[in-house]
Formats: C-alpha cells, structure tokens, sequence
C-alpha cells in the first residue's frame, strides 16, 4: 500500500500547513477497503504524520480465496499470499456472489465475524467451513464432522454446548455424520 499512500500524500508537498486539506487527505486513505482507519497528524514546523490501521482478517471466502472478512463483518480483497494461514472458509449456499446491496440483509454477518474466531479455536489444526444456506441457517464443517447450529440465534449458547461435548469426546465429530445443536438444550446426533 506503500505506492498508494505516496502517490496521496505527494499533493502535501510545497503547499503551507494552514492551505493543507487534511480531512480530505484522510479520505482517500481510507478508500482503499482494507483500511480500518486514518489519522493525519502534522505539526507548524512542516513534518506529517499518517498512521494508517488496516483491517484483520478472520475468515476467507470459499468461492473467492481473496476476499477475506474482518472482526466488523467488513468484506475486502487481499492478494492470497498476505491472508494467513488456517483461517476459517465461508461457503454462501447460493448461484450468485453477495453483492453490497444484499451482504447486511440476506446472511448473519456480524454474527458470522464473531463466530469465525470461536470456531478457529475449537479445530485449529483441521480448519472450519462455516456454510450458510439461503435462509441464514449455519453450519460448521470441523474435519469429518459436521455440526448444525440453525438460526444466528443463541450462538453462544450452542457454542458452550459443542465445547462442552468436544471436552468430554474429542472424537465425536469423527464418529457422527452430523450433531444438530438448532436447540442446545437437546441436541441430537445421526450416527
């Protein structure tokens, strides 16, 4: 980003610190989506400061290996080479891509980003696919297994119990071909 954000600030140079339009510098850091936030600082004396926060990715798209989603629900592109290692996979149970227009309506974002890293916990070294289906229903493929959790809803409820049934098994998942948890309170298994 180094090349972008020198070809912003160029238009600082030879201009007097009072005729300088930093808001507007800010705002065009902050076009590039990955950029969490800007902040120019300059002092009377001719020096500047730009401290730039990029957004952290936290689970990455199956159909499109370079887009990633931050801890905000914020989808962005990455060149593949600078998205880690062992992130959870998101599969859209649909023909067609999310666009902007239906990304905050037609599937749980802001719980799938708190979900993402909860979920890399519990099987960080066999990776997690979290899929959602055309009605915002989840599931979490964790190896062979496969856990069922339904709605968005009582997600932290449902998480308890699929922690609580992997410290107490560990090898359940590799046993059932499903552990359905849409109600955490009796969870059922189809071996």
């Amino acid at each position: 980003d180094q090349v972008r954000l020198a070809e912003i600030l160029v238009q600082m140079q030879d201009k007097p610190v009072l005729r300088q339009d930093f808001r507007r510098l800010e705002w065009q850091v902050l076009q590039a989506p990955e950029v969490k936030s800007a902040a120019l600082s300059v002092n009377p004396f001719g020096s500047a400061s730009l401290r730039v926060r990029y957004r952290t990715p936290i689970l990455r798209m199956e159909e499109r290996p370079d887009v990633v989603l931050d801890e905000d629900g914020v989808l962005f592109a990455l060149p593949t080479q600078a998205i880690p290692e062992g992130l959870p996979t998101l599969k859209l149970d649909r023909r067609l891509p999310p666009t902007l227009l239906t990304v905050a309506g037609d599937w749980p974002v802001a719980r799938i980003a708190k979900l993402a890293p909860q979920v890399r916990e519990l099987s960080p070294t066999k990776g997690v696919r979290i899929e959602v289906d055309d009605r915002g229903a989840l599931c979490l493929n964790m190896g062979a297994g496969r856990v069922v959790l339904g709605s968005a809803d009582d997600l932290e409820r449902k998480l308890s119990v699929l922690r609580q049934r992997m410290a107490q098994d560990p090898e359940e998942l590799a046993r059932v071909k499903e552990l359905n948890l849409t109600q955490p309170d009796r969870p059922s298994v189809v071996p």
